[in-house]
Formats: structure tokens, sequence, C-alpha cells
């Protein structure tokens, strides 16, 4: 049988929808706005109906009728299934209108209707002469509605939703987008209930419908190489069924054509993978040398996986021979000697001050906190190491001891090597100090600075020694920073006994560029930036 969808010529039919509705103006009053669809069953047509679309996601089945010689042979009924399941994706029910006689009534039940509502008199007040079927004189309307969600097929749908999981992942989609792209088309289509295993080779899918129908699939998915083309296209085609755009019938058309694009040719993926190793490694700071080893280490990996997939290998088996290739050739290449040796690792250090700088006391355990004890050593063993080209420090931190926080920034001022900090969520208090003690500094634009008077905990003797030495102290601060930035000692002063802008305090808060206006800070910028500028001091240097 074969359902086909009728634009013109929409009255040839009219002997047909006579049957089902016996006054023609009746008929033109929603053959025009409505759509017609005819089956076909050994090229003859057998059943015709109207369908209407209303508003709110409903629709209303105006008309159906079956020739009379065909009529109890099932062609009435794949038809409204038909239409239902073809609606569904852009209504949420449909609803029939039909004569007070009970044999009709019964047999739209048995599609799945049930009772709405009724419109009396309807028959006697639209229609010239009395209208008779199965020997009962009509007069009322009996309307009766149906959900579109029940008329789903779970196997259809399931097998479709499968398809686009087998091809996602055959083109090398992640587990996760595979997963959720299945879990999407099933929802579309009212199959809500849906487990999903996805390993790098297969899928197993089990899915049930409200009316308790279950399904459960498994299927192999053989290695292949990637294409994020046909997973772009699955991507939108996804999202496409999930509006509603696209119905059953058209989402297997559209995952056949996806499925037929071409893979591009062993050679152009091959350099495609070089490429792409040899950038990503320039990206990440390598030198023109060290990307170029990148760019022949990704072609030799990839003519290992186009191996692989020729002889029909486990990705697993794949992943650990791709990762013992790129591991033995890294090593040859740093040790070959036409090569100079290269260097790939430890070439800067990372130091990290976060949370609250920690002095000679302990704070409590559930304190993030900078040991000094810890950060002292780790510079001295910078400078001493010939590995060992750059330092990058990264702050946020609320600032903390004011000698342990002074003593950080002493050590990394008089390093030797090239410095670059960069402030990320904030660097406050004594923090300060150590961002400008570096040789060139960068801020987040959502960064802050925090400048103020020095603090004290504790007990405190009143006594004019002990401000002589808050004094002191605070020249210490000044000097420190107003000699390792741009700006001057008498504007960070001022700075720091704001009165205006902290409630419970004496301050500054300054952010992202406000700390460069002041001269606080060289830059704004991040992590890209911090890196690329102390490898262009490392080479410089």
């Amino acid at each position: 049988m074969n359902i086909q969808l009728i634009t013109e010529g929409k009255k040839d039919y009219m002997d047909m929808l006579l049957l089902a509705d016996p006054q023609e103006d009746m008929i033109e009053k929603y053959l025009g706005k409505g759509e017609m669809f005819i089956l076909i069953d050994q090229g003859e047509v057998r059943t015709v109906c109207v369908v209407e679309l209303l508003k709110n996601r409903k629709c209303e089945l105006k008309n159906i009728a079956t020739r009379e010689g065909d009529q109890g042979k099932g062609y009435g009924k794949y038809m409204i299934h038909f239409i239902c399941e073809h609606y569904s994706n852009r209504c949420d029910t449909m609803y029939v209108g039909t004569g007070n006689c009970a044999k009709s009534i019964g047999f739209y039940e048995k599609c799945g209707f049930a009772n709405s509502h009724i419109v009396a008199n309807f028959f006697t007040d639209n229609y010239r002469e009395p209208i008779y079927e199965d020997g009962v004189l009509l007069t009322d309307m009996v309307y009766l509605k149906k959900s579109l969600d029940s008329e789903i097929d779970v196997k259809k749908v399931v097998d479709i939703a499968l398809e686009a999981g087998r091809i996602l992942l055959k083109n090398g989609a992640e587990i996760f987008r595979v997963e959720e792209t299945i879990t999407r088309i099933c929802h579309r289509f009212h199959v809500e209930h849906v487990d999903i295993f996805t390993l790098s080779h297969g899928i197993f899918i089990s899915a049930e419908n409200g009316l308790e129908e279950a399904y459960t699939k498994v299927k192999h998915v053989p290695l292949s190489a990637p294409h994020l083309g046909i997973v772009a296209e699955v991507n939108d085609l996804s999202r496409e069924i999930s509006s509603g755009y696209v119905s059953m019938e058209e989402a297997v058309e559209r995952l056949k054509e996806i499925d037929r694009i071409p893979p591009k040719k062993d050679y152009f993926q091959i350099l495609a993978a070089g490429v792409g190793s040899g950038f990503f490694g320039y990206l990440l700071g390598a030198t023109a040398l060290e990307s170029m080893i990148a760019f022949c280490i990704g072609c030799i990996l990839y003519m290992w996986v186009l191996a692989g997939k020729k002889h029909n290998m486990s990705k697993i088996i794949i992943n650990i021979v791709g990762g013992v290739i790129i591991t033995a050739l890294a090593i040859c290449a740093k040790h070959v000697p036409i090569f100079g040796e290269v260097k790939m690792e430890d070439r800067i250090h990372l130091i990290s001050v976060i949370g609250e700088i920690e002095g000679h006391e302990c704070l409590s355990a559930n304190t993030k906190t900078t040991k000094y004890e810890h950060v002292l050593p780790q510079l001295a063993a910078i400078e001493d190491s010939d590995e060992i080209k750059g330092v990058l420090v990264l702050l946020n931190t609320v600032g903390g001891d004011v000698e342990a926080g002074l003593a950080i920034a002493e050590m990394l001022a008089s390093l030797s090597k090239p410095t670059v900090s960069l402030v990320l969520g904030g660097s406050h208090s004594i923090g300060v100090p150590i961002a400008v003690s570096t040789d060139y500094s960068f801020i987040v634009a959502t960064g802050t600075m925090v400048i103020h008077p020095v603090r004290m905990n504790g007990t405190v003797i009143g006594a004019p020694q002990t401000y002589d030495y808050f004094k002191q102290m605070q020249d210490r601060i000044l000097g420190f920073i107003a000699d390792h930035c741009k700006a001057k000692r008498e504007r960070l002063e001022e700075l720091m006994l704001d009165t205006g802008m902290l409630t419970k305090d004496l301050g500054t808060i300054l952010v992202g560029h406000q700390a460069v206006e002041e001269g606080i800070i060289d830059e704004v910028g991040g992590i890209r930036d911090a890196v690329a500028r102390l490898r262009k001091m490392i080479c410089t240097s």
C-alpha cells in the first residue's frame, strides 16, 4: 500500500468524498484549506481523506471514505494510523466528527479515539436532505479526539534514533553527543523511557512508550575515520526533528542522504592530521622546529589510525598503540642530535598564589592558602635549574601575612629568569607587591586589586613604637610597589588612604583596566597573552 499527498485536482476525488459527506457544498468548505491523502493498493485508489489544521497544535479529520467494495478490508484503519503518525510532529490532538451512529462511533473508538463533545442538530441544521446511516437518522455531530503521541511506533522511532547515533559514532562524535541525539529524537516522537549504553564501537538501546510497548536493539559500529561534516549534518537534523520540522519519513530519507556523503581521501586526512598537530603545538608555544616535528608525528599517527580502520581493529587497541607511537616518536625527536635536542617540557615553570598567604602561623584546614615555605624553595630551585627558562605567576589571592608576601615578592624580583604575572580573580593587599614583582604583569578584564594600609590581627599595644613600626612596614610595601611598576609613590599612597570607596576601611579597589591606567599593572590580558609574552622574553633573553 502507498499513501500520497494530493495538492492539485482534489475535486477529481469528489465521488469518493461524497460517500462520507453527501452534500458537495459542505465538502468544498474544507476541501480548499485541508490536506488530502489517497491510499493506493494494486494501482487503485482505495481510500481518501481530508485533514484540516487547527490552532494550538490541533487538527481535524474532516472526511475519510473507502470505496464500497473495499470497505472492511482495513484500508480506513491503515489511513487513520498514517495520518495520526504524519501529524504527530505538528499536532498534539486530532479530532473527528461523525453522526450519532453506533457503527461509525465504534469504528473510530477502535482506532483509538475517545468522546470529546456533541454539536446538537448539526445535520438537520446544515444539510438540505435527511441523512441516514445504518438505518439511523443522523441529527447530532459527535466529536471524538485522539492524542497523537499514542500512535507512534516505538520500533520505528528507535530505529531512526539508533541510525542517527550509528552515523555519529562512526564519524567520530563523542559518546555523550550520540546519547543526547538518540534521546532527543526519541522524546520528540513521544518515546519517553529510553535507556542507552554506548561504547566506542557499539550502541545498546532499550525504549518504551506510554502504552508499555518496549523495544531493544543493539548496533555494532565498525571503526571508521572521523568526518566532522557528517557529525554536523546529523546534529542539525536532530535539532530540526526536535523542533517539529521533520517527520519520521523525512528523517529516514535525510539520514540516508547524510550517510552517503563520501569520506575525504586518505592522503587528505593524513595531511589534515599533521597540520592540526603542528598548529596546535605552535599555539601552545612550540617553536617552529617543534611544530614541524608535531606535524610529522601527527601524519604518522593517522597512518596508523587508517591502517587500523582497514583491518577492523578495536578503537581501544587503536588508541593504546597510538599513544605508544606518539610517546616513542616524541622521545626520539627529543634525543636525535639533528634536531638539536628539542626541549619539549620544563621550559616554563608555573607558580600559583591562591587564597590567603600563610605566614609563621598555620591557618585553619578549611582555608585555601599559599605557604611561603613551599614557594621560596621552588623559586631557589628555578634559579638554579638550566631546564627552566621562565616563570609564570598566577594570582588569585586575598592577601595575607605581610612578611611572607614581601619575601615571595623579593624572591621573584631577584630571579635572573624572565618572569610574568597574571592576576585572575583578584590580587589584594600583600598580593599587589607579588603581582608587580615580575618583569611584566597582566590582569584579566574582570580581575581586581585592593590597595589598603597595613592591618594587624590580635592584641595591639597602643604605644608610639607600634605605630612607627606600622609606618615602616607600610613604607616598605609602598617603596617596593613603586620600584616595580609605573605608578608614582605619592599616587599609591593616595589610593591606599582613600576614604571614599571602602565602607569599613581605607583603600581603593581597582578593576582590570583601572589597574593598568594607574600604572600598577602593565597590560590587560589572559593566559594566552601571558604565555606568549613570556616565550618572547625567553627567546630574547
